[in-house]
């Protein structure tokens, strides 16, 4: 990555997370051969995903297979990625337990000007498409934290959306301020993103993250 600047590994960002009481659904890292194997150790349903530095949004270029009941469904998922990636010469797999809800986005990133900055907002695909985000200096407490989620205008589908609990917003305001005290406090983060964090009811997850570090400074 140019600009002195690296891409953290997936493992270690989910570490990162970890260290800050951010919850993320259960997962294991493996090779092709071993997919299988450690699907049995994660549970299904599941959802295969590729990891590699050489793919930024693994779902433009269908690495990613959702809804996975079980073996048969994985081996075939894994043979049809594995043909359609196999130019793609750094290439290991996630299989990480499903988990359904409203698709958020949460992250931050250390502004020259402003300093740490965190952002909340829709998620998944539609972030790009409508930018529904705010933002806030960071950290943040509880209040600012709710009132960033209240700011976006598809805050009304936290209230309870195709038969989906309503989120527990107190709930998700305790990670975006978990969140905001990870970035204030790790001077080597330049970006995070979380995309998406997959809240229903009082349940919270981190799916995917994407930790960006300045070369030369440690996790």
């Amino acid at each position: 990555m140019a600009g002195g600047r690296a891409l953290m590994d997936v493992d270690e960002a989910f570490r990162l997370l970890e260290r800050y009481g951010i919850p993320y659904p259960r997962y294991a890292i493996a090779s092709a051969d071993e997919v299988e194997r450690a699907a049995e150790d994660v549970g299904y349903p599941l959802v295969l995903k590729l990891v590699s530095r050489e793919v930024v949004h693994k779902s433009d270029v269908g690495g990613v297979v959702t809804g996975i009941r079980g073996p048969e469904e994985l081996r075939a998922a894994l043979a049809e990625m594995e043909r359609r990636l196999g130019h793609v010469r750094d290439r290991r797999y996630m299989v990480q337990r499903m988990v359904r809800g409203v698709e958020l986005a949460a992250g931050g990133l250390r502004d020259r000007v402003f300093g740490p900055v965190v952002m909340f907002g829709l998620g998944g695909i539609l972030i790009e498409l409508y930018r529904d985000v705010s933002f806030r200096l960071a950290p943040i407490d509880r209040r600012e934290a709710l009132e960033m989620i209240g700011e976006i205008r598809a805050s009304r589908i936290l209230d309870g959306y195709r038969g989906l609990p309503p989120v527990d917003r107190e709930r998700l305001a305790d990670v975006l301020v978990s969140l905001s005290r990870l970035i204030a406090e790790n001077e080597e983060i330049a970006e995070i993103d979380i995309n998406p964090l997959i809240c229903s009811g009082d349940e919270v997850y981190a799916v995917d993250v994407r930790v960006v570090v300045e070369k030369g400074h440690g996790p």
